[in-house]
């Protein structure tokens, strides 16, 4: 599809809002400045993808089904920060380190919120910041929790690019470092995705339906995550995480 035929379409689509529920194709040719012919073959290909569906009304179109699915997603990861946030401050309160969220964005993870800790010397991360999913603790929880085959798509699609020296580019290696993930229900790992001596602690959280909806991670220096502070956070985020996951059942 061509940037302009892409424009046109979501030209359409923006058409039905509050005021225009549903439109004939002689409205949407008139208002996208299109032929009438031209503008059912647009209207067509939208029906096909359930972006559009007929309403009752012959020859009269409203969005479909498609739409919804996409803005329940959108709401659920935006119900997702809502719910998380005041668990991420009691997190940085109680291990004093930096706390993110994040989910899966098509092959890569995305920083949804982050908490940073009040240390000088401290991890940060941006909001909306991508990362590979083979690297960190972050990364490979979310990758580990994902189906099998979404699990391969991206190990042949993505690669497992050396970020670090202690980034794993071995892809039976990694297979065996993420069945063990899945096994202890968390992550730990040093400098896999940042260099330096930095440690990430992560657990998954999960939707009502049981897939893997988000994540949440202590990050920090290894000097100060060490033997029990490892534990205590290791103990924490799972809490957290749970914590995190039965109200997104509440609210389902």
């Amino acid at each position: 599809m061509g940037l302009s035929t892409l424009e046109k379409a979501l030209d359409i689509l923006a058409l039905f809002d509050g005021d225009r529920r549903e439109m004939s194709v002689r409205e949407i040719a008139a208002h996208v400045d299109l032929l009438e012919n031209t503008a059912y073959r647009y209207v067509a290909t939208l029906k096909s993808r359930g972006l559009l569906e007929e309403t009752g009304k012959q020859g009269h179109y409203q969005l479909g089904l498609t739409i919804l699915a996409w803005y329940q997603s959108l709401r659920q990861r935006f119900n997702i920060i809502d719910l998380a946030l005041p668990i991420m401050h009691d997190l940085v309160e109680n291990i004093g380190e930096t706390v993110l969220l994040a989910a899966v964005h098509g092959q890569r993870g995305i920083c949804l919120e982050t908490v940073e800790s009040s240390h000088v010397l401290r991890v940060a991360y941006e909001r909306g910041r991508t990362i590979y999913l083979h690297a960190g603790a972050t990364g490979k929880v979310l990758l580990a929790f994902l189906s099998e085959q979404e699990r391969e798509a991206i190990i042949r699609e993505v690669g497992l690019p050396k970020l670090t020296d202690n980034t794993i580019t071995d892809p039976d290696e990694l297979r065996v470092n993420l069945a063990k993930i899945r096994e202890d229900g968390f992550a730990v790992t040093d400098g896999e995705q940042l260099s330096g001596e930095i440690r990430g602690i992560t657990a998954p959280i999960f939707a009502h339906t049981g897939r893997i909806a988000a994540c949440i991670s202590v990050e920090g220096p290894i000097r100060r995550l060490e033997g029990r502070a490892t534990e205590k956070a290791i103990e924490t985020i799972i809490a957290a995480a749970k914590r995190i996951t039965q109200v997104l059942e509440d609210v389902s």
